[in-house]
């Protein structure tokens, strides 16, 4: 039994010598992360490096391939501020992040490979949007960590966040869904909601969401509910084990095993979470990029101009009928009236049309039924007082189909101005998302406008023209 007690601990011994030299040989300036990981082309934001060793070393370079790199600050030893100005040319993929510079008198390079990904330049349009708040209830002289929830915090070239009425101490982006306050909220707070306004500046344009029942101040003497006490107390005496030794040392062993299991796990689960955030950025760009796509691609006559081609299923025209078609008010708020649906026998007509001979005048002579039914329900907002700033079309089909997307970008040629012979992105998506894609946004009524119905009918019916088209894979 001794022998294999001693065996045990010299495997562990040797399993340790192996582990503390490949930790001794690493770099003295590591590179872990950088936040956001997406950025679109055509801005200048600050980005977010964590690693280590930042505070002991000399920092000389920081490069990120072509895109230009401004003003690096050690905040601390873990974390570095750099600048990044992206063109709007940049072509949209990943960019290698690269750390020269002295430590210890011996000069160093680090690379993180996966640096930076820039995003196609429409990806900065998104704006900020604010939808939820936790907890959604404040007590009145505590300080309380908010956490508002949205879209659009990590783009943003300056935040300013207020609440009505609570002071605001501190404010932390924690990610592009995510912000997070340090709210103080005074003794003498009368009960009931306050509003949470954020502002954001993107590209030099300041954009609002505002959540008007954001977070409920409670009651002065409000009970908080129930706390986390001890569950199981009793005064029952410690019970004491003669563990043998080699039972011991087999402990520490299996100990040490699942600590470096667990650090694996936990690195497999913050790669998972970077890169669907990574994901989640470049779903939200493709949607964008759908919403714009046409069956051809224009005219090339600008360099550097992007371009997003739709090839439809090959038998989309078989299997293509449109069950609903959905008019939506925007901005949406608390006092947006609800969205309008058309349904039933004038959509018949519709879906007829996708068998119709590729001649647009016919196309839009068909059509005329289908827009003046959409025409009659914007109408009505008008009439009850309720016109919306803009509206949006949305489509959904009787059975999912799918289709290919692909990016394209304007390049100089010997022959003049042409489309990229491959394209930059292509991916597939399903042509029934609901408002994702939809179809279009128009604009709602302006001031004195006398001709609305008439443009709002050209607008919708140039959405519809898309539709029907869309289902020509040769138109």
């Amino acid at each position: 039994m001794n022998r294999i007690a001693y065996a045990l601990l010299l495997l562990g011994f040797l399993l340790v010598l192996a582990i503390l030299p490949a930790a001794a040989q690493d770099a003295p300036v590591q590179l872990e992360s950088v936040f956001p990981p997406e950025l679109p082309a055509g801005i200048e934001h600050l980005i977010v490096v964590t690693g280590s060793g930042f505070e002991a070393a000399a920092i000389e370079s920081v490069t990120l391939d072509d895109l230009e790199v401004g003003q690096v600050q050690v905040v601390a030893d873990d974390v570095l501020h750099v600048d990044v100005a992206i063109p709007g040319e940049a072509a949209p993929g990943s960019r290698e992040l690269v750390v020269s510079g002295q430590a210890d008198g011996q000069p160093f390079t680090v690379a993180l490979e996966a640096g930076l990904f820039v995003l196609p330049p429409d990806a900065a349009s998104a704006g900020v949007a604010l939808t939820a708040v936790e907890p959604p209830v404040v007590e009145p002289g505590a300080a309380t960590e908010l956490r508002l929830l949205g879209s659009g915090f990590s783009l943003a070239e300056q935040l300013e966040v207020t609440v009505e009425g609570i002071e605001v101490s501190g404010m932390s982006v924690f990610d592009d869904g995510e912000l997070r306050l340090k709210v103080m909220v005074p003794d003498d707070a009368p009960p009931g909601h306050r509003a949470i306004v954020v502002n954001a500046t993107v590209g030099g344009v300041t954009e609002t969401a505002r959540l008007d029942q954001g977070v409920v101040v409670a009651s002065a003497g409000a009970e908080a509910g129930p706390t986390s006490g001890s569950a199981n107390q009793d005064d029952r005496p410690a019970v004491g084990l003669a563990i043998p030794r080699w039972a011991l040392i087999l402990l520490g062993m299996l100990f040490f095993g699942l600590v470096l299991l667990f650090g694996l796990l936990a690195g497999i689960l913050v790669g998972a979470f970077l890169l669907g955030g990574r994901h989640d950025w470049r779903r939200q760009a493709r949607q964008r990029w759908q919403v714009a796509a046409r069956v051809t691609l224009p005219e090339a006559h600008q360099p550097g101009a992007w371009a997003c081609q739709m090839t439809p299923h090959p038998q989309l025209d078989e299997r293509w009928a449109v069950r609903a078609l959905r008019l939506t008010p925007l901005p949406s708020g608390a006092n947006t009236p609800a969205a309008r649906t058309i349904s039933g026998p004038t959509l018949e007509r519709l879906n007829d049309l996708a068998q119709l001979p590729d001649d647009q005048a016919r196309l839009r002579r068909a059509l005329v039924p289908v827009a003046e039914a959409l025409v009659a329900e914007a109408l009505a907002w008008n009439e009850a007082g309720q016109a919306p700033a803009a509206l949006r079309l949305d489509v959904e089909l009787a059975q999912p189909l799918s289709a290919r997307f692909a990016l394209y970008q304007v390049r100089q040629t010997d022959d003049g101005l042409a489309w990229s012979e491959a394209p930059r992105l292509s991916w597939r998506a399903r042509l029934d998302q609901g408002a994702q894609p939809h179809l279009g946004v128009v604009r709602g009524p302006a001031a004195g406008e006398s001709v609305y119905a008439v443009r709002l009918q050209q607008e919708l019916t140039d959405l519809l023209v898309d539709l029907v088209r869309a289902a020509k894979p040769s138109g």
